[in-house]
């Protein structure tokens, strides 16, 4: 059973031009590719072994750059879901 969301990092895929217009801005606003927390209601997140199957699920076909961001739960004021997705294949424990 993972920890707590609370007790380790969790990580959270961002197109580089929503991290800089969030720089730019103050405020981030996207909970995933092509939605915003508005929309959504609550951050994508994920746990570092299930990152790279959340990349290759949902980020493949992009050409575009790419950020990983590592959250603070404690900091977000928007909820935080971890994504329960499996680790890649060869990943993680």
């Amino acid at each position: 059973m993972a920890p707590p969301v609370g007790s380790r990092p969790i990580y959270h895929c961002s197109l580089v031009s929503d991290w800089e217009l969030a720089q730019r801005s103050g405020t981030y606003a996207i909970s995933s590719r092509g939605r915003t927390l508005e929309q959504e209601g609550f951050v994508h997140a994920s746990y570092a072994e299930q990152v790279p199957g959340v990349l290759q699920r949902f980020y493949a076909d992009l050409e575009v750059p790419l950020c990983l961001l590592v959250l603070d739960p404690e900091l977000v004021a928007a909820p935080v879901v971890a994504e329960n997705l499996p680790a890649a294949p060869g990943i993680g424990p």
